[in-house]
């Protein structure tokens, strides 16, 4: 017999000693409350808002004498904020 049977030969005896193990019975419940999705309150939507705007705001004093054509950079960044409006109301699942 090799290694490999004794191994599960061992495991089938343990499984069968110790019975199967069973889900507690408000596992589903308490499973769906923990993915459930979180929604900001109106004062935490406003902090990350107003962080945002402070980011973006020290972003540009930070890089004022680089050379960019800022018609790019600004259409660049009105058009990920209109996505993320537009995703965010529709509640679009986005894959990972």
């Amino acid at each position: 017999m090799s290694e490999e049977e004794r191994i599960e030969r061992l495991l089938r005896r343990t499984a069968a000693a110790w019975g199967q193990p069973a889900p507690q019975p408000d596992f589903e419940r308490r499973v769906m409350w923990r993915l459930r999705p979180r929604r900001l309150s109106r004062a935490r939507r406003l902090v990350m808002a107003l962080y945002a705007l402070l980011a973006l705001a020290v972003s540009v004093w930070a890089m004022r004498s680089e050379a960019f054509d800022w018609d790019v950079v600004v259409l660049s960044i009105l058009l990920q904020v209109v996505a993320v409006l537009f995703l965010g109301r529709r509640r679009v699942l986005l894959p990972s």
